[in-house]
């Protein structure tokens, strides 16, 4: 016959509940990218590169390679070379040249997304007019306006598929 004690503790998952702590997943991320591009058949030189991207708040950081970092040190937008790895060396850069840069936001980040992203599109605008760089899609196709609105759109998408309310 069953214990005294036993009715005592009722158990609230019902048959085949999940394990009281599943194994967590990480959160999904969104990679939004630009690139910049010299014009066709030029190069950027490193230590024009390196003047724009210091001008414009980028520091030198993880991964090897630039960030602009918030008020907490989070990286707002972050800069690659297109180069393979990706990486720089600042103390190499002034005798290098470059065909071009991406310029790329990982959300969820320190900004809402679609702030990070106009943030993003901003910042790659700028930089191409000071390098005198095209900006691209980060499958190398222009960036045109249409192409701008489609990914503040899957950026907003994403947003709101991770319940969280979509506002730049």
């Amino acid at each position: 016959e069953p214990q005294a004690g036993a009715r005592l503790e009722p158990r609230f998952e019902p048959a085949g509940a999940p394990p009281a702590e599943p194994p967590r997943k990480p959160a999904p991320q969104k990679i939004v990218a630009v690139r910049i591009v010299a014009p066709a058949g030029a190069q950027f030189s490193g230590e024009q590169l390196l003047d724009a991207i210091e001008a414009d708040g980028f520091k030198f950081g993880r991964y090897q390679i630039f960030h602009r970092l918030d008020d907490a040190g989070r990286p707002m937008v972050s800069l690659a070379s297109l180069k393979e790895p990706g990486t720089f060396d600042p103390a190499a850069m002034p005798g290098a040249q470059f065909r071009g840069i991406a310029l790329f936001a990982v959300m969820p980040g320190p900004l809402p997304g679609v702030r990070a992203f106009d943030e993003l599109i901003v910042t790659a605008r700028a930089l191409a007019a000071t390098l005198g760089g095209q900006l691209q899609d980060e499958r190398g196709g222009p960036l045109s306006l249409a192409r701008i609105g489609h990914l503040r759109e899957e950026v907003a998408e994403f947003e709101r598929a991770r319940g969280v309310a979509a506002d730049g």
